[in-house]
């Protein structure tokens, strides 16, 4: 069975500071798999190169046997990431980030060009606060008047909206709190 996602030699350098230096490792579909370090030890960097955020120095990533060439559009593939600190757009409303990127409309495949379906997007909003038991927010409420915690339930949120078949999640907990 070919590997979802595959990386050989890997490496990224910032001017003369290695941070990866050969990394290689492989994905099954349907696999879970954990990478500890300490601060400043690569973890945040590896998941931009596998997000397609930023460009590794050397090595390959293949993901469902594809080769990857920049720049590339990760969620369109099917690779969603949450990251520590969430990525929001802090003048748009709960909703608009919830569905950033995936908007819901008609018709459906013209992109950019179709009607935003709003009704629906707030109805399946409602229902992933729900899930995430994050009642009690207003639907058409600024993010940026929202906790830290708020945000990154919403960042978490947003990749709820989307087929996924990799998420890569790099520390989305620092932010939370813990309620027993």
């Amino acid at each position: 069975m070919e590997p979802l996602l595959e990386v050989s030699n890997l490496t990224k350098v910032f001017g003369t500071l290695p941070v990866l230096n050969g990394i290689s490792f492989s994905v099954n579909a349907g696999e879970v798999i954990g990478l500890a370090g300490g601060s400043g030890s690569g973890k945040s960097v590896l998941a931009m190169l596998l997000a397609g955020l930023d460009t590794p120095t050397s090595g390959q990533i293949h993901f469902e046997g594809k080769r990857f060439l920049w720049p590339i559009h990760a969620h369109k593939l099917g690779i969603e990431v949450i990251h520590q600190t969430p990525v929001l757009v802090d003048s748009q409303d709960v909703t608009s980030n919830i569905f950033l990127g995936s908007e819901l409309g008609w018709p459906p495949n013209l992109g950019w060009f179709r009607i935003p379906d709003w009704r629906r997007m707030d109805y399946e909003t409602k229902q992933i606060l729900d899930t995430l038991d994050l009642t009690g927010i207003s639907l058409r409420e600024k993010v940026s008047n929202l906790s830290s915690e708020q945000r990154q339930m919403i960042a978490v949120g947003r990749v709820m909206t989307r087929p996924v078949k990799l998420l890569i999640v790099d520390e989305p907990m620092t932010l939370l709190r813990y309620s027993y």
